[in-house]
């Protein structure tokens, strides 16, 4: 992991929020490069990839064939409505060749919140490993949304 953050050329590894010298597609293709998944997380809420983007940046992250899924915290019918066509891939600007997968996960920062709607997300696999989670989720972006 500390190679992999390492390889997104952090400015200042020490900041509290650190920023890299590279575009977000870039870093979604190294992940994918290194034989990771990428997830973003809180995609509808205020520092989501969704929200905190914008303009081009924001639809060339969206679209790019490296983001295969996207954490939100709940259903996908309760996702804010400037994002609802986003989300369902009914939005021509943000339309990709295959959606999103999406996934239930709200933050935990304890047991109890486990039990929370929207903090967790059963995936079914044929193999536990990253390879078996990419197959699921091409699965689910073929079928439907968790």
């Amino acid at each position: 992991m500390n190679t992999l953050i390492g390889a997104c050329d952090v400015r200042d590894p020490k900041a509290e929020s650190p920023i890299s010298n590279k575009t977000c597609e870039q870093l979604l293709r190294l992940v994918q490069d290194r034989g990771g998944i990428t997830i973003t997380a809180h995609v509808t809420l205020s520092a989501g990839l969704l929200t905190t983007l914008s303009g081009s940046t924001r639809m060339n992250a969206w679209k790019s064939d490296d983001h295969l899924a996207a954490a939100i915290p709940g259903q996908i019918a309760d996702v804010p409505n400037g994002l609802l066509q986003i989300c369902k891939n009914k939005n021509p600007d943000y339309q990709r060749k295959r959606p999103v997968a999406f996934v239930n996960a709200a933050d935990v920062s304890k047991p109890s919140d486990f039990g929370k709607d929207g903090a967790t997300c059963l995936v079914k696999m044929t193999d536990v490993s990253i390879e078996g989670l990419k197959q699921a989720f091409f699965w689910t972006q073929k079928v439907a949304s968790c």
